[in-house]
């Protein structure tokens, strides 16, 4: 534990700081709320009060994936607490594992510099994109996550050859694409580079 401490001091000072910012953007009026916002919020909702995967129109959700409702209904069910309650902190801590994961794919670079870490994981941990993203009830905060796990656990088994890490790239390239349209790619990237 003390070598995963020293070996990853950078990228946990850097994680603290995101993670910060994050609380800084919510502290005056919360998680940032757009019409995607809206339907993700009232879906995960139902879905806790009533068990239906309703809009706020209570009609079937169709203009966007489930994984992302059910993800805040899931919060909703372990914390007691409205996905408006407990987002600012999920989504400090969704930015802060991005960047955990970012200083651990740099820290696998043929030659790693340590200043060269350092300003990636500052233009990740200051990026006006990201800090917009991770300030706003959107599905991009688990997707980005989900992304860079898949990407891991594809390395994992390319490298090794281990079946643990085909279920694990299998299981989160499914849960992207529930996540976001878009996540679909993954499914198509995981298994052109399988088969290349």
């Amino acid at each position: 534990m003390k070598e995963f401490f020293k070996s990853y001091a950078g990228s946990l000072a850097f994680a603290a700081a995101g993670a910060f910012f994050i609380f800084l953007y919510t502290l005056h009026s919360g998680i940032g709320m757009s019409p995607d916002g809206v339907d993700y919020w009232t879906v995960a909702r139902n879905f806790h009060d009533h068990g239906l995967l309703y809009d706020f129109h209570l009609q079937p959700m169709i203009d966007f994936p489930l994984g992302y409702p059910v993800f805040l209904a899931l919060g909703n069910f372990l914390t007691s607490l409205s996905p408006l309650q407990f987002a600012p902190v999920l989504n400090e801590i969704l930015f802060a594992v991005v960047i955990l994961l970012s200083g651990r794919i740099m820290s696998r670079f043929r030659n790693p510099s340590s200043w060269y870490g350092i300003a990636l994981l500052g233009c990740i941990a200051l990026s006006p994109g990201l800090l917009e993203v991770y300030s706003m009830l959107w599905s991009e905060t688990l997707f980005v996550v989900l992304t860079l796990l898949f990407f891991f656990s594809l390395h994992g088994y390319l490298s090794r050859g281990r079946g643990s890490s085909i279920i694990a790239m299998t299981l989160f390239a499914a849960i992207a694409a529930d996540t976001r349209f878009i996540g679909v790619t993954l499914i198509i990237t995981g298994g052109l580079l399988i088969l290349l």
